[in-house]
């Protein structure tokens, strides 16, 4: 998991944006509402800043004392702020250009896995009609996934015991240590004896302690392991092959540089090799293995 660095325009200028080209009805909604969605907006980006985001409550929530009327007036305005939002808008087009050039100017790879490059933009508090379809246009809210992540996180936000679920890439900044996601372990295969890989969340990171925990939380309800996992096995076959053509040198030699380079980077979305790396430089089943090779030589 990695940062971005978040949208660097003013929420008055984004709404500008959320409103060019917009036609009635929404038009009409957006005019009448759109300094209580610059209050929204702010106060979403400080409870976001203050790890409260799960404190959030809907800005038109449903009462049960509402006649038929009232209801259908709550009903049109969360369909209106839904439908702000259009993957294809200008200003989300403008969203993904901004965060491309903040973030590196290439390629954004999905913050979550680090596996894939970004495909769509999730809402990070869930938009549905009966949820926030107020932040639907907040780009502070708008993080780019891949598909897999995305599709697996949902309409999701909170877990069951009410606190956030998922590491938010604006605001979940990671130490140098916390990207140290990953430990690998190296064992004989039983099949033919090859080193074989197994990748887990590393036990230094903290249960209880954000954003340690949202990473944690994050890997085991979108059921990432496999997929780390299924990494890790590519980069350790990729590993030996390249370590192959350095039968005969010194393990030392190369477990320093397998040290060296499995130190992760920040914004690097990679977490999977690195872990790879540094198990290949702790494995003393990696360096006999290296060794029966060369004396094959």
């Amino acid at each position: 998991m990695h940062n971005f660095v978040k949208s660097n325009i003013s929420i008055a200028d984004s709404l500008d944006e959320v409103g060019f080209k917009l036609k009635y009805p929404k038009k009409g909604f957006f005019a009448v509402n759109k300094e209580r969605l610059k209050v929204l907006f702010m106060g979403y980006s400080q409870k976001a800043a203050s790890n409260s985001l799960h404190t959030l409550t809907p800005e038109w929530p449903l009462q049960s004392s509402y006649d038929e009327t009232q209801k259908n007036e709550i009903i049109n305005k969360r369909m209106y702020a839904y439908g702000l939002y259009g993957s294809e808008r200008i200003f989300v087009n403008k969203h993904w250009e901004r965060l491309t050039a903040q973030n590196g100017g290439e390629k954004l790879y999905c913050p979550i896995c680090g596996l894939h490059e970004c495909e769509e933009m999730d809402h990070y508090v869930p938009r549905d009609h009966d949820k926030y379809p107020e932040y639907s246009t907040h780009l502070d809210n708008l993080i780019p996934l891949c598909h897999n992540c995305n599709h697996k996180k949902s309409n999701k936000f909170l877990g069951n015991d009410g606190e956030r679920l998922y590491f938010n890439a604006y605001f979940d900044t990671l130490t140098i240590t916390q990207r140290n996601i990953l430990v690998g372990v190296i064992t004989p295969s039983p099949v033919d004896g090859l080193p074989q890989i197994e990748v887990n969340v590393n036990p230094i990171l903290s249960r209880t302690n954000a954003p340690d925990k949202y990473i944690i939380s994050t890997i085991d309800d979108l059921g990432l392991m496999n997929r780390f996992n299924d990494k890790a096995k590519y980069w350790l076959k990729y590993e030996m092959v390249r370590i192959s053509h350095r039968f005969g040198q010194s393990w030392k030699v190369i477990k320093n540089e397998m040290i060296e380079l499995a130190m992760p980077l920040p914004g690097d979305p990679d977490i999977v090799h690195p872990a790879v790396l540094g198990a290949i430089a702790n494995s003393t089943y990696m360096e006999e293995w290296f060794n029966n090779e060369t004396n094959k030589l």
